[in-house]
């Protein structure tokens, strides 16, 4: 989910990392002692043939959504449907459960957490 700077600076993380100009984090979540990676499904196989085991959580919005909320950050490549249709779909490929990111931060957050934990993970 992307949000403005006053967001992301207001909110407690785990850790940040910035990419090509975009800042990412991850929230501490409430319940799950599961590790999170985040990951881009292009470094997927890498890892799962580190870490067979993991589960995949495919964590995705619809296009326009999606589409809105790269050309927001300045990540015009990426928003061209043919490119996210095919991320998408090869995420979905991999996933072991699929989590709609299409509401608020705190939404989100609930919905992923919850993916986790049904999975026997926590």
């Amino acid at each position: 989910m992307f949000v403005d700077e006053a967001t992301f600076a207001a909110t407690d993380f785990l850790g940040t990392l910035d990419v090509f100009g975009a800042r990412y984090g991850l929230p501490p979540f409430a319940t799950a002692k599961t590790p999170v990676v985040l990951l881009r499904v292009f470094a997927l196989d890498q890892f799962l043939a580190v870490f067979p085991g993991a589960r995949v959580v495919q964590v995705e919005a619809p296009l326009d959504v999606l589409a809105r909320r790269l050309h927001e950050r300045g990540d015009a490549d990426r928003a061209q449907e043919d490119v996210l249709t095919r991320e998408i779909g090869l995420g979905r490929e991999a996933a072991d459960v699929i989590v709609d990111a299409s509401g608020d931060l705190a939404t989100n957050l609930a919905a992923f957490e919850a993916a986790i934990l049904s999975h026997g993970h926590a």
